[in-house]
């Protein structure tokens, strides 16, 4: 979106087992906030550096604020991640507007990561939500935004 953003990525330890011991639904919310007087925009989010092994559907990830948790980023869904493993919206979706030859146009990365700026002095809640009282993992819950240089 920007020429030359300042591009930050934002990392969060996540314990999804923790989570769960809590029961389906309950959520770790990660606040952040971009340079002061800055616009910025949703370039990636996922889950990364997995030490413990991700159950299947263990957990979604999404990006928005207090009043709209999916905003800018709507919920995502990582799931059977080994150690060492990642997910990301990008790595997992294509490009918006592609439609790979002989298919019919599917999911692309329009579908998670939303068009529109994040506005100036925002605060932005990256939220994990376990999706069952028996998912396991833990790893890295993380968002990249491209803040305005």
């Amino acid at each position: 979106m920007y020429s030359q953003p300042n591009r930050i990525k934002y990392v969060f330890d996540t314990d999804i087992s923790g989570l769960s011991t809590g029961g389906a639904g309950v959520i770790a919310e990660y606040a952040v906030r971009g340079p002061k007087g800055k616009i910025g925009v949703l370039y990636d989010y996922g889950f990364e550096g997995v030490t413990t092994v991700v159950s299947s559907h263990a957990a979604d990830i999404a990006v928005g604020t207090t009043a709209d948790p999916d905003a800018y980023g709507n919920e995502f869904a990582f799931t059977n991640l080994a150690a060492e493993d990642a997910a990301s919206v990008r790595n997992s979706y294509r490009p918006k507007g592609t439609v790979l030859a002989g298919t019919a146009a599917s999911t692309d990365i329009s579908d998670f990561i939303f068009d529109g700026y994040i506005p100036a002095n925002q605060k932005v809640l990256i939220t994990v939500q376990a999706a069952s009282t028996d998912a396991t993992g833990i790893g890295t819950a993380f968002a990249i935004i491209d803040w305005a240089d």
